[in-house]
């Protein structure tokens, strides 16, 4: 990504979003946020974003999970921070419910509530629960069944696993 590039973009952007008074989401917004290191490349990411970021008078959404990495200069230029804590029970089956309710496979609809039930102690967030879901669906579909809470807690298992493993302690 060309630092140069990513400026007129940025420019472009902030500059109809001010026009038309949008507010902006930046997802995964990291690699503008981060601490400037030995790395030309990024830190000019970085240094562009926060140029650009001082002539915005708009209203932008910036989305991490690496909250400890951000740039010394980036956090004087937030001005309302919101941490989101861990998905509740209550939440999880909520979630649960949506995605399960769209797992549906050529032999049927899965029994929502038995699942729900089921898994809502699991602690999962809700990207975790949705690839969860997904791949108990594919395998469902390989398997020409519905899916069932076999399918779900297989996908928790892999998931678990490797996330075991890329921390190192697999």
């Amino acid at each position: 990504v060309d630092p140069v590039g990513v400026e007129r973009v940025l420019t472009t952007i902030f500059k109809i979003a001010s026009r038309w008074k949008a507010i902006l989401l930046l997802d995964e917004a990291d690699v503008f946020l981060a601490q400037r290191s030995d790395s030309p490349h990024a830190n000019a990411l970085v240094s562009v974003f926060l140029r650009e970021l001082e002539q915005y008078d708009g209203i932008l959404f910036l989305t991490t999970n690496r909250v400890q990495s951000f740039d010394e200069a980036m956090i004087s230029r937030i001005h309302l921070a919101l941490h989101y804590e861990p998905l509740g029970k209550d939440a999880r089956k909520a979630v649960w419910q949506y995605f399960l309710e769209q797992a549906i496979t050529k032999s049927g609809t899965p029994d929502c509530q038995k699942l729900i039930d089921s898994l809502a102690d699991v602690d999962l967030n809700g990207r975790e629960i949705r690839n969860t879901v997904f791949v108990a669906r594919s395998m469902a579909e390989y398997e020409n069944t519905i899916v069932c809470e076999s399918h779900l807690r297989e996908s928790i298992v892999a998931r678990k696993q490797f996330q075991r493993d890329f921390r190192g302690a697999g």
